[in-house]
């Protein structure tokens, strides 16, 4: 773990990120079973008006065409998440993010998937905001 100590609120309920915790632990969990290697990594920090998560798992690489689909799904409030292949967990869990103005990223890093999410502050409960 590489948290920021000192991470503004962000909007949103804290249930919310609870639940997209459970969805995104539990989903690389389930990758990393048949993984000789397991590692999961977790890391924070934030700017003047974000907060950036950036999730990381040494399970099997998502193929890019998943990836494509599934952030997709999450651009289309889950429309047409009915495609078997699409995590229903980790849809529910992004797309729980996106009603509070998150953007979600997937890439490949160093033979790794990693999630990769930006989530704006909420002004209205920190000094000096609406």
């Amino acid at each position: 773990l590489q948290l920021d100590q000192y991470l503004p609120e962000v909007t949103g309920l804290a249930a919310d990120y609870s639940m997209f915790m459970w969805a995104l632990i539990n989903y690389s969990k389930n990758k990393m079973k048949t993984s000789s290697v397991k590692e999961f990594s977790v890391s924070t920090m934030h700017d003047d008006q974000y907060v950036f998560l950036k999730v990381k798992d040494t399970g099997c690489v998502m193929p890019e065409e998943q990836k494509k689909m599934l952030l997709d799904c999450v651009s289309s409030d889950g429309a047409i998440a009915s495609r078997g292949d699409v995590d229903s967990g980790l849809l529910h869990a992004l797309l729980l993010l996106k009603r509070y103005g998150a953007d979600v990223q997937m890439h490949c890093e160093d033979g790794c998937d990693v999630i990769s999410i930006k989530i704006p502050y909420d002004n209205s409960r920190s000094p000096g905001g609406n």
